[in-house]
């Protein structure tokens, strides 16, 4: 249970098509090259002709398309770049961020929460599912985590406004218990809110789920919520 580490069938089906990789890239390749394209050596004949296009004739794949990226890391990182080793850094750096911040999301899609109700909305990137329950703990409204971290970032929207002196309340709640994190749409023309202040933080094993309250003359619609994770 848990969308933070849940990408399986994800990382499946692309090792189910990595097999078929080659052949597909051939394919492709023939229809540039026309027929007889060999991938062991004519591909670097394309990367050439790319890099011939970018650098001038004379270049040589060998090292002058180290000299390309070496070109391109100095726009990002400023002169004396080293490809040996800092296009590794930027690399890092990249992957560090990705896998330190993550959306989650909650929805109710189709379904919308009448008015004077408490509300849990499913889990949608972790079920696979929209809609909402008014019990809080279920396999459809839970998200568990599965690293440590921090949650943060609250912002909430709605289809229809939720009415003149009405309101939609959303708490980020944590193993059953309400946080710090909220946030309100309220009166005839708001549709969305947010709290991008507070922030707690998150230990594996923990649980989370969002909580709606819908004011006793609110209307009816259909909810959408976005936490961030990272950690």
């Amino acid at each position: 249970m848990g969308s933070l580490a849940c990408r399986a069938g994800e990382n499946k089906a692309l090792l189910q098509n990595a097999t078929y990789g080659l052949s597909a890239l051939k394919a492709i390749l023939d229809a540039i090259e026309g027929s007889g394209f060999a991938t062991g050596t004519d591909s670097l004949k394309i990367l050439s002709d790319v890099l011939d296009a970018i650098e001038g004739s004379g270049f040589a794949t060998g090292t002058d398309s180290l000299k390309v990226l070496s070109d391109v890391l100095d726009l990002i990182e400023g002169s004396g770049f080293s490809t040996t080793t800092d296009s590794l850094k930027v690399l890092s750096d990249v992957l560090d961020q990705y896998r330190r911040s993550e959306q989650l999301t909650w929805a109710t899609g189709a379904s919308t929460i009448p008015a004077n109700t408490t509300g849990y909305i499913y889990a949608f990137l972790k079920s696979g599912l929209t809609g909402y329950d008014t019990t809080e703990i279920t396999n459809a409204t839970v998200i568990e985590v599965t690293r440590a971290g921090t949650i943060k970032n609250l912002a909430a929207a709605v289809l229809d406004a939720a009415g003149a002196g009405q309101s939609y309340v959303y708490t980020v709640r944590k193993n059953g218990a309400g946080t710090v994190i909220t946030c309100t749409i309220s009166g005839a023309t708001d549709k969305r809110a947010q709290d991008l202040v507070n922030s707690v933080t998150a230990a594996v094993g923990d649980y989370l789920t969002i909580q709606v309250v819908t004011s006793a003359g609110a209307a009816a619609t259909r909810h959408t919520v976005f936490l961030e994770f990272e950690g």
